[in-house]
């Protein structure tokens, strides 16, 4: 369990597309294998997993979102808890043809 830290909102925002297909904080799952997990660690309205995605009332901890890119590897984002706020807003984006650019931002 984890110690309760806040939550945050965070937009995963790839173009033109990609697939969260894996999202973990601490050894708790919001996304397994390309499906929604039973954790309650944050909420995705429906079931497409795929670009833009809005995750709200996100758990703060140390975060790994897995991303499946449109003809290229799989792209892993490690994101710190102690990097986050509570109450903030995040963008993890960039360009699939670009993995390296995929990275953290703060909204405001």
């Amino acid at each position: 369990m984890l110690a309760y830290r806040g939550r945050i909102l965070l937009r995963v925002y790839v173009m033109p597309y990609a697939w969260v297909k894996s999202l973990q904080v601490g050894d708790r799952w919001l996304v397994r294998d390309g499906k929604k997990a039973d954790a309650e660690v944050g909420q995705v309205a429906g079931d497409d997993l795929s670009t833009p995605l809005v995750i709200e009332n996100l758990d703060i901890g140390d975060t790994k979102v897995v991303l499946a890119l449109p003809g290229k590897p799989e792209q892993t984002v490690a994101i710190k808890g102690a990097d986050l706020r509570n109450g903030e807003e995040y963008i993890l984006g960039g360009s699939a043809e670009d993995p390296a650019s995929i990275r953290l931002r703060k909204t405001r």
